[in-house]
């Protein structure tokens, strides 16, 4: 059968009654091993290795997830499909910072690599557009960044001598009760 159909280009209908035929069909070790031993020495070309690699992409993968992730930095990336507007931002891997999509998404363009997309409050999942702040480059993020770390510090150190200051009036406070104690206690012994 298959030397008969050899070379042939048969109508979609035909394709998948074959399908369906040899569906639960077990190949044998010695039929596997001739359809490797005819493939080998050969290539893809091109267009079918796209056509493969097109076929488990995105959502007809079967490791799919729906195409959100959460990196391990915190980021939460999306997946985009090739024909998408925005697919000139994504990685190697065909995703994309959310963070980034939706800034570039409210200016309709792509963003250039450079331009920096900003969390307002710090929060790396609140991707919401009000929070999000763009920035011309990677300076101006770095200064933002450290002043508002060096802030906390201070913040942090202002409370902690708050304390201590509320520590000290409480001692200063019994300190000048026993010392008014011992001096009236003094007046009553004579």
């Amino acid at each position: 059968m298959s030397q008969l159909l050899k070379g042939r280009i048969l109508p979609e209908e035909t394709k998948a009654k074959i399908s369906r035929a040899n569906k639960g069909h077990v190949v044998s070790k010695e039929i596997r091993a001739k359809i490797s031993q005819s493939h080998k020495g050969k290539t893809a070309s091109r267009e079918t290795r796209v056509k493969i690699s097109q076929a488990c992409r995105g959502e007809k993968h079967h490791n799919w997830k729906g195409g959100r992730v959460i990196d391990n930095k915190g980021y939460i990336r999306v997946w985009l499909p090739f024909d998408d507007f925005f697919y000139l931002m994504v990685d190697g891997q065909g995703y994309v910072l959310e963070h980034r999509l939706v800034m570039a998404k409210s200016l309709h363009r792509c963003l250039l690599p450079w331009e920096i997309v900003h969390h307002k409050n710090g929060i790396k999942g609140d991707n919401r557009l009000e929070n999000l702040q763009l920035l011309p480059n990677q300076l101006y993020h770095i200064v933002d960044t450290v002043s508002k770390g060096y802030i906390k510090r201070l913040e942090v150190r202002i409370k902690q001598l708050e304390a201590r200051v509320t520590l000290l009036e409480a001692e200063n406070v019994t300190l000048r009760v026993e010392s008014s104690l011992t001096n009236n206690s003094g007046i009553y012994s004579k």
